[in-house]
């Protein structure tokens, strides 16, 4: 039990209040505090109904007990008992009783008082208040303050309160560390201005008071312990009295390094982004998923013609070709369900020139919003080395070609020479010389198809796409070489469906690639072996496929197949198989090699279908 003197604003509790003994008695009892007088042996004499109350029992059956049993249940009583201090000093002693009188809080204030009779010794008035509520209150409060003070120093912003002079009275942690100092209390009881704060642009922190009035945001730059400067977003929280005058503020600082050192970063990488936007060696456009261009580097408004602010105003199938613009939608759904997408295209200029186009497609955001970031490569350097290396190709094609159709075109003049012959040197009826010169006709007639495939084949190549029928490609590219085929000794068998979707290509390309796959198929091809030519629909696209019964590949071989310049033969180029991977290829598909199942080489050549409306 804790104990000290209060003094007391009487020398004794009547405070000269004369009362009849009835009144008292009624005054007494009716107390809501604890009331019992005492002996000076500190036995009760008297207790009221409250004490007792509190105790459990009735006033009589508290009288003779002593107080330090019933108020703190103890054997003897402690030196501090305010009791025995009022009988010594003879002035009113106080002391709290926490939670002994049942499960109260109490405070006991004991009042010495005269005996009845000068023969008796003094005694004592012992007053017990209760005091849980009050207790309660502070316990609370205490609580909640120190809550506050855990939340205040865990806060990730710095608090700062100052009173109505500028003086610090509390920092946080963080306010602490903003400021650079490992203790908060090293901060107590200095001036804000010695942190000498300005706004950014310079000005003193309070010149415009309508914000620290509002406790809008400002952005400020603070002094450090260090003397370095420090960019911080400073929130000011006026306190006032009830009166409504300043007191003092709550400033909530926030350390804004970081997020500059973003804002920096940000910059620099948009600058570097606009210097690789602007000078890249490639035309670099942004349009949203309708179409419209949003964005164009220099390289692109210089290939197309038109002026950025032009772009802007136009969408993608505006520049390009009639018969590429329809795939546009399509284009669009393969670009949200995959992220990328790979085409080729022609692009058509400002003055009317096409463009042959590469362009690479990607899902990006632009401004917060999804658009498509396209890079368009300009073909028409490597189409004119492809149509070298066709070229190329097609001429050692043609020495091939030449040399078995010397038979074909020799057999046909002999004929010719034997009815002229006969024509000059016999003589003959009309009939005979009808029949000869029917035969001279047929021949000449022969001859010309012959010669009339050898121009169509060595003619340029028309790069025009436009739906192409497979089948007819094919009987084309047989016809041409019916006659290697039949010298080689290899038989022919061509397996088609009576209807195959059109395929969107370069017809000529076509026939390249097809006679490519064909001429080398003879080349290792054994006499009496067999060339199959199947062609199926399948999944949107359009499967041809070259099997022969030759060796097949080593392993070694089908590595390196489709390079540029490899080749098996003497007097090959190494050019045929590459020139006509990149030609399907350019055309959407795929040409692999594999051995067959039971000997052989397989040749496959995968080409999407044309679908109506789509010109890619």
């Amino acid at each position: 039990m804790d104990s000290h003197d209060r003094p007391a604003a009487h020398g004794d509790l009547t405070g000269g209040i004369h009362l009849t003994p009835a009144e008292w008695h009624i005054v007494f009892d009716a107390a809501s505090d604890g009331i019992a007088i005492l002996e000076p042996d500190l036995r009760i004499i008297r207790a009221n109904h409250t004490l007792a109350g509190w105790c459990a029992t009735s006033p009589e059956a508290l009288g003779g007990r002593f107080c330090y049993d019933v108020i703190d249940r103890l054997d003897d009583a402690p030196s501090h008992c305010p009791a025995h201090k009022a009988l010594e000093t003879g002035t009113p002693a106080h002391a709290n009783c926490d939670g002994r009188v049942l499960v109260r809080t109490c405070t006991c204030t004991a009042y010495p008082a005269p005996a009845p009779d000068a023969e008796r010794s003094r005694r004592v008035i012992l007053v017990v208040q209760e005091v849980a509520a009050q207790c309660q209150v502070e316990r609370a409060l205490r609580q909640c303050e120190a809550r506050q003070r855990r939340f205040l120093d865990s806060a990730y912003e710095g608090v700062w309160e100052i009173d109505r002079q500028g003086l610090t009275v509390y920092a946080n942690a963080r306010l602490a560390s903003i400021l650079g100092s490992d203790d908060p209390a090293a901060l107590v009881g200095r001036q804000l201005y010695e942190f000498r704060p300005r706004t950014s642009s310079g000005s003193s922190l309070f010149a415009t008071r309508s914000k620290e009035e509002t406790g809008e945001a400002l952005e400020c730059v603070l002094r450090r312990l260090d003397g370095s400067d420090v960019f911080v977003m400073l929130s000011v929280v006026p306190d006032r009295d009830d009166a409504g005058h300043f007191v003092g503020a709550t400033l909530f600082v926030t350390d804004m390094t970081r997020y500059r050192e973003m804002e920096a970063a940000l910059f620099q990488a948009e600058a570097r982004y606009h210097a690789l936007f602007e000078n890249a060696t490639e035309a670099i456009l942004v349009h949203d998923l309708s179409g419209r261009f949003l964005s164009a580097n220099q390289l692109a408004t210089w290939r197309l013609g038109y002026s950025l602010q032009d772009l802007l105003n136009m969408t993608v199938v505006d520049v390009e070709a009639a018969e590429c613009a329809p795939g546009f939608p399509e284009r669009i759904l393969e670009l949200q369900r995959y992220g990328r997408h790979l085409i080729e295209t022609v692009h058509v200029t400002r003055d009317g020139r096409q463009i042959p186009t590469e362009l690479s497609s990607q899902l990006v955001e632009y401004d917060g919003q999804p658009a498509v970031l396209l890079i368009a490569r300009d073909l028409t350097e490597r189409k004119q080395m492809q149509q070298a290396l066709l070229r190329t190709e097609r001429l050692a094609a043609m020495g091939q070609m030449a040399a078995a159709l010397v038979h074909e075109i020799n057999n046909p003049l002999q004929t010719m020479l034997s009815c002229i012959e006969a024509t000059m040197n016999f003589p003959l009826d009309d009939e005979k010389r009808s029949r000869y010169l029917e035969v001279m006709y047929g021949e000449t007639r022969r001859l010309n198809a012959i010669t009339r495939r050898m121009l169509d084949f060595s003619r340029p190549i028309l790069l025009d796409r436009q739906p192409v029928s497979i089948a007819d490609v094919l009987d084309y590219t047989v016809t041409l070489t019916t006659r290697q085929l039949q010298q080689a000794r290899v038989g022919m068998q061509l397996d088609m469906p009576k209807s195959l979707p059109m395929v969107w290509a370069s017809r000529d390309e076509l026939i390249q690639v097809f006679l490519n796959l064909i001429m080398n198929a003879v080349d290792v091809t054994p006499r009496g072996g067999q060339l199959r030519i199947a062609a199926t629909a399948r999944d949107a696209r359009v499967e041809v496929t070259c099997t022969d019964t030759g060796p097949g590949f080593s392993e070694e071989i089908l590595d390196h197949i489709f390079d540029a310049f490899f080749t098996t033969k003497e007097n090959g180029t190494g050019l045929g198989l590459s020139v006509s991977r990149t030609i399907v290829e350019q055309h959407g598909g795929t040409l692999t090699a594999a051995n067959a199942s039971n000997g052989g080489a397989i040749l496959t050549v995968s080409l999407p279908a044309h679908s109506a409306g789509h010109g890619l």
